[in-house]
């Protein structure tokens, strides 16, 4: 039986792809963990075969090269339906597993075995960082440990699933795949929940169904299960690589598709105050963020803004004037300092 699938939907930066995989080698050799790989390469320039040719005698490798770009929500749920494992873990190409993750990662399931979705916090790696070490990066020869985490929370344990809905535990609550474990059978029990003509637009982030298909299913499939947060990080995200993908839809994401990702939660049950409280910290960024994606060059999304559903149903919230007189005070003062 295969414990766990780490799903990986790729597209290009095979580079980055190799370390990942190099990394789950590493993380595999002194583990009990039994571990599968699942690739599904979005039609990609460059040659992901010739990297995956490289792994698959050493690491369990399912592979699937897309004929097509079927976009990005889309080639995420397909890594996942050629998961056989008890539990899923979809990672970007370009994060990278610790060295003793799957030894602490199968204690925490043997130990909890009621628990069925898992938050796994990472560290913040810098591309740069990577340039200073031998291809491929040899995980076991960096120290982490004094890299900035992704969540500041610090306690460890059980709750409900909802509970992981914080904003002290995950700022952008959980739109990120790379921190989340879940059981692969309540996932495939609620994949109906996905809109099949929205997932299917290959336009980066032109809905929440192809931006953030896990959400809708998570939010259906865990709504009332038991999870469990951990505190300590197993992965390390490196930053740089993905940004260059989304870098110009950044301020829309802030904008529109986070708290839009609430709003799912709130959807499927969770409850009013919890929704309120992590709504107006979502919306601190709506009005510089409208500002940038409006009058600074470079940024674009809003041809996938809806007026009514993204801007005024949200203006009800305090939480927009609290933080957009901070920032225009802010821009006023920085003008101000600049002209005299």
């Amino acid at each position: 039986m295969i414990d766990l699938s780490i799903c990986i939907p790729t597209y290009n930066r095979i580079k980055y792809l190799e370390n990942c995989l190099n990394s789950i080698l590493i993380a595999n050799k002194k583990s009990n963990l039994n571990v599968e790989v699942c690739i599904s390469d979005n039609f990609s320039e460059e040659n992901t075969n010739s990297i995956v040719t490289k792994f698959d005698k050493k690491i369990k490798l399912v592979f699937n090269q897309n004929e097509k770009n079927i976009g990005y929500g889309n080639n995420s749920l397909k890594s996942v339906s050629m998961a056989k494992g008890e539990f899923v873990w979809i990672l970007g190409n370009d994060d990278l597993i610790l060295p003793n993750a799957f030894n602490i990662l199968k204690d925490l399931i043997d130990k909890n075995s009621d628990v069925d979705f898992f938050y796994i916090n990472s560290f913040h790696l810098k591309s740069e960082i990577l340039e200073k070490f031998d291809f491929p990066f040899d995980t076991r020869k960096f120290d982490f440990r004094k890299l900035k985490k992704f969540s500041n929370y610090n306690k460890s344990g059980k709750l409900k699933f909802f509970e992981l809905i914080n904003p002290f535990k995950s700022f952008e609550f959980m739109l990120s795949t790379y921190l989340c474990i879940f059981r692969r059978k309540l996932w495939l029990e609620n994949t109906n929940v996905i809109d099949k003509e929205n997932i299917i637009d290959t336009r980066l982030y032109s809905n929440f169904d192809n931006t953030a298909p896990h959400i809708k299913i998570w939010s259906a499939a865990f709504k009332n299960k038991t999870a469990y947060f951990l505190n300590k990080p197993l992965t390390a995200n490196v930053h740089g690589p993905r940004a260059e993908d989304w870098a110009d839809l950044y301020a829309f994401v802030e904008a529109v598709r986070i708290p839009e990702v609430l709003d799912c939660y709130r959807k499927n049950g969770m409850s009013f105050i919890r929704f309120y409280l992590c709504k107006n910290f979502a919306l601190r960024r709506l009005l510089p963020s409208f500002y940038n994606i409006l009058l600074k060059p470079g940024h674009r999304g809003l041809e996938f803004v809806k007026i009514k559903k993204h801007v005024v149903k949200n203006l009800l919230y305090p939480g927009i004037y609290v933080f957009g007189l901070y920032f225009f005070f802010r821009r006023l003062f920085i003008i101000a300092k600049n002209f005299f």
